[in-house]
């Protein structure tokens, strides 16, 4: 609210522009640097400025036509003619000059048109970049449905995202990805996996987004897919101040019966809560609680809420609230003030009926269920950005923080024939998580020559807390008949499970504290400008995690009338502590606690060759020392003091060809690492019902590292097009798979991780974004803009090393393939937009099986999103109706019995030569309604 109120306030800072501006930024035409201290003047008006550390200038001037003059020593002068301001608008001149050379005639003025230079500005930006790369700008962001950076990621060449949040480059898992916001690696956002959580970012607050896919001595090492650095706005051209507001309507969940615990989990508006924390009478440890009395046990236990009471009401329609407000200020000094405020909420339902759950012996069901589950989803986000700019020095303070909270429950029903029962399962599963982050960055030019110095102090801290997840099972005793199906009327009543009728209560806690220097200096060898580069990185985490783990169990002998209750009642405070009722046992074990921490310690040096006009040669070397340690207790009670040091010596290189002004070749070579995480060593077992496994990690992991190759053509038709063609190599020493522990059974499966031998991909991606406008002159054509990108992988694992265990199959995690497609239109004068995207990934490994249990595939999916929007009240305001997920097709998990990877489907129980479905469910379509309005001038 606050928040709120600091916007209004703001609003009457709005001063009514009587000028327009200028603004852009102006780069050296060959490489694409920055151009720092170049004087930039508009005829006729005495008004001049030099471009600031960014490269970037604003002039302020009256409404009118001008030319503009660019001057900076040791470069051809530059006039820009054309440039046409509007009174309250801004202008944008992004522009490039020529370094002087010996056959330059003195005292000569290039000149160009406004629209000529930049288009070949644009042309610039494109091909100078240092390593092979993939991006996305706000205003490509802003044509379409996506409402957060997750959704925004689908866009990008060879990126696909699962569930909207976890980014997948080049088919590869989240687990070869890294996440930087601004300049600082972000942590994984996940307890129990190597992943970020991308959903965390609004996109009405991201000014671009980049995804490296080759290494280069500057930038972190831990990766094999890409680095994708998310950008949020900084120094706005422009004041702005925008609130929007969006309804959703979900074909399986809107307006229909929402089952919760939670008897506001169904409402329009739910701020992210917090979940119940264990009572203070359970005291700090196990060894509190064991050591009470039984009557101190019994009153604690009462304590306990009884929250296995289901309420039903109609689910709201989703919503989505987003405000931000930008202004620059001019200060007396010069200097000039830039200030970001962004504030997004949302609140969605997602009702998800026979939700299929299956486990296969040969020809037969093992066991078969159905779910019937509901999530109601809340997140706060907030960002502060604040930007002092003065002549070459710049410095940032910037800020998010993020609140998420997750309400789940579901009630499966089913049956087993292992021990001829059927089953129900009722489970509440509470799930709270809180990231921060704050930097504090500057970059400075020193000297005559520009040499830059950039620096970055960082702290992340992430909170995942899962307090108070419940369980409660019931079994009843059942015939079959001869096709394995259960004859209802042979069943006894259903009565409670207590071993599978729990409590849990975990939290984990992260810190993160970085710092980062970088200094490049510019010199001349060879009549061609060069680039030295060194620079050092570091960060310190730590994590430190504990749950609770209790369980309802009979007092002495449970009485049949108390078991026989419903979930809503049975563990109600009368049932506590009487003759044949429940007491509630602690069954934590020493196991469910680990503390953890990492530091690294990287340097580099690069150099940044221009070999002739055409060549350019980016090289160097990164060394990255890692200590890594893990205080834990393991499953035998031993404990473990383990301390890993890893040093790694990653050299990088990447060569370009400028094959004309329109075309370019690049070729790199690099060795990456990948490390395990946290999670995936710790000895924590930790009992999935949702997904029907044991989750344990594994001390012995050790850390993976990659070759990795890539060529690639790029051409350049027009400004703000690409078309693109280019292979890639990727070899893998003891790489990291999800897998199925030797000791799985199909009672008891668990899952875990392990370091294969080798493993190798090779792929291909092709990558085009074309107007229409060579197809004639019609304005529709050239408003319409279509983006398709395919990518093509082959790979294959060694799995020599493991026994019992194919290694016919690829990498865990590598889809053969990726889709996109996307068409756009967008016309200025009628205010009307238009976008379809399609996005497909192919099947891949989810887990890999053992000897005994099956490897599960993800199966593909086409996935179709529609946008209409209609600028309205004379621009000021945009209406938005998107529909997500049209076709929503199942989302499959199978068991592939076939030996063919692809998905054959066939009996939903019995395979009989067929994939058999491990899971499988769909999200329904969703229709949203957004409106945008922009106040102030």
């Amino acid at each position: 609210m606050r928040l709120i109120i600091i916007f209004l306030m703001t609003l009457a800072s709005f001063q009514a522009f009587a000028n327009g501006k200028i603004a852009g930024k102006v780069a050296d035409e060959k490489t694409g640097d920055v151009i720092i201290g170049a004087t930039v003047m508009v005829q006729g008006t005495g008004k001049g400025t030099a471009t600031d550390v960014d490269g970037h200038f604003q002039l302020e001037v009256p409404a009118g036509t001008y030319t503009v003059e660019i001057r900076y020593i040791g470069y051809q002068p530059k006039d820009i003619s054309d440039v046409v301001v509007k009174e309250g608008e801004v202008t944008n001149l992004d522009a490039i000059i020529s370094e002087d050379s010996k056959t330059t005639l003195k005292d000569v003025v290039v000149t160009a048109s406004l629209k000529k230079e930049s288009v070949n500005a644009l042309y610039i930006m494109q091909k100078n970049s240092v390593s092979l790369s993939s991006g996305i700008s706000a205003d490509v962001i802003q044509r379409t449905p996506d409402r957060n950076t997750g959704e925004v990621l689908k866009r990008v060449s060879g990126a696909s995202v699962k569930d909207n949040k976890y980014v997948v480059i080049r088919g590869l898992s989240d687990r070869y990805n890294l996440a930087m916001v601004n300049s600082a690696l972000m942590p994984s956002t996940e307890p129990d996996k190597k992943a970020f959580s991308f959903d965390v970012i609004p996109s009405n607050l991201i000014d671009n987004i980049i995804i490296n896919k080759t290494a280069s001595p500057d930038l972190p090492g831990d990766f094999a897919g890409g680095i994708v650095q998310v950008m949020t706005k900084d120094v706005p051209e422009k004041d702005f101040f925008n609130v929007g507001v969006g309804l959703g309507y979900n074909t399986q969940t809107t307006f229909k019966d929402f089952r919760s615990s939670d008897k506001q989990a169904a409402g329009l508006v739910r701020f992210p809560g917090s979940s119940s924390e264990l009572p203070s009478e359970f005291g700090d440890s196990y060894k509190d609680y064991k050591k009470l009395p039984e009557d101190k046990q019994l009153d604690a236990a009462k304590q306990l809420p009884n929250d296995y009471k289901e309420t039903v009401a109609a689910a709201m329609p989703n919503v989505a609230v987003q405000a931000s407000y930008g202004k620059a200020s001019n200060l007396k000094n010069d200097g000039k003030l830039g200030t970001v405020i962004g504030l997004s909420y949302r609140n969605n339902h997602n009702a998800i009926p026979n939700f299929i759950r299956g486990k296969y012996e040969t020809e037969r069901v093992s066991s078969y269920s159905t779910d019937d589950m509901f999530r109601n989803s809340s997140n706060l986000a907030a960002l502060a950005n604040f930007s002092y700019v003065k002549g070459k020095s710049k410095i940032s303070f910037k800020n998010l923080y993020n609140k998420m909270y997750d309400n789940t429950y579901y009630e499966r029903n089913g049956y087993t024939t292992s021990n001829n029962q059927e089953v129900k399962l009722f489970s509440f599963v509470p799930s709270e998580r809180q990231v921060f982050n704050t930097q504090l960055e500057g970059e400075h030019a020193i000297g005559t020559k520009n040499s830059k110095l950039t620096w970055n102090l960082n702290y992340a801290n992430l909170m995942a807390n899962q307090n108070d997840l419940r369980t409660a099972f019931y079994s009843r005793n059942v015939s079959f008949d001869a096709n394995d199906e259960p004859i209802s009327e042979t069943s006894s009543p259903y009565k409670i499970v207590d071993r599978n009728s729990r409590r849990y209560f975990g939290n984990q806690v992260d810190h993160n504290i970085g710092a980062g220097a970088n200094y490049s200096m510019p010199f001349q060898a060879f009549g061609q400008k060069q680039t030295v580069k060194v620079g050092y990185m570091g960060l310190y985490k730590t994590r430190t995690f504990a749950a609770r783990v209790f369980q309802y169990e009979p007092q002495s002998t449970l009485d049949d009338n108390i078991a026989m209750q419903p979930v809503g009642q049975i563990f109600s405070e009368e049932n506590i502590g009487v003759p044949g009722g429940f007491r509630l046992s602690e069954i934590t074990n020493p196991t469910d606690k680990y503390d953890a921490s990492g530091m690294l310690n990287a340097g580099y040096a690069m150099m940044d060759n221009n070999l002739g006009d055409k060549w350019r040669l980016t090289w160097g070397v990164r060394f990255e020392s890692y200590t890594q340690t893990l205080q834990a207790i393991d499953q035998s009670g031993g404990k473990i003091n383990d301390q890993d040091i890893f040093n790694d010596i990653l050299p990088s290189f990447n060569l370009s060809h400028n094959m004309s002004e329109k075309s370019k070749f690049r070729f790199g070579a690099s060795r990456t690492v990948n490390r395990p995480e946290f999670r995936e060593i710790a000895p924590f077992q930790f009992i999935d019902f949702e997904n029907l496994w044991t989750i344990t990690g594994n001390p012995d992991l050790k850390r993976g590292n990659i070759n990795n190759v890539d060529l690639r053509y790029e051409y350049y038709p027009n400004p703000g097009e690409a078309i693109t063609i280019g292979a890639f190599y990727k070899g893998f020493e003891n790489p990291i798979e999800a897998k199925m522990d030797d000791q799985s059974n199909l009672d008891l499966l668990i899952f875990s991780y392990q370091n294969a031998k080798a493993a190798s991909s090779i792929g291909a991606e092709f990558d085009v974004r074309k107007t229409l406008a060579f197809l004639g002159e019609a304005n529709w054509l050239a408003n319409t803009t279509l983006g398709a990108n395919f990518t093509y992988v082959h790979s294959k694992v060694d799995v020599s090393n493991i026994t019992g265990v194919s290694s016919d199959r690829p990498l865990q995690g590598q889809s053969p393939y990726l889709v996109n497609f996307s068409a756009l239109y967008s016309d200025p004068k009628s205010g009307l937009g238009i976008s379809a995207m399609y996005n497909r990934i192919g099947q891949r490994i989810a887990v890999v099986g053992n000897s005994t249990i099956p490897t599960t595939w993800e199966n593909g999916r086409d996935v179709i999103d529609l946008q209409l929007s209609k600028s309205l009240l004379k621009n000021r305001a945009e209406i938005k109706l998107t529909v997500a997920d049209i076709l929503n097709q199942p989302t499959t998990f199978y068991w592939n019995t076939d030996g063919k990877n692809s998905y054959s489907p066939g009996s939903s129980k019995i395979g009989n030569g067929n994939d058999q479905i491990f899971q499988q469910y769909r999200m329904g379509t969703t229709f949203t309604l957004g409106f945008n309005y922009r106040l102030g001038k």
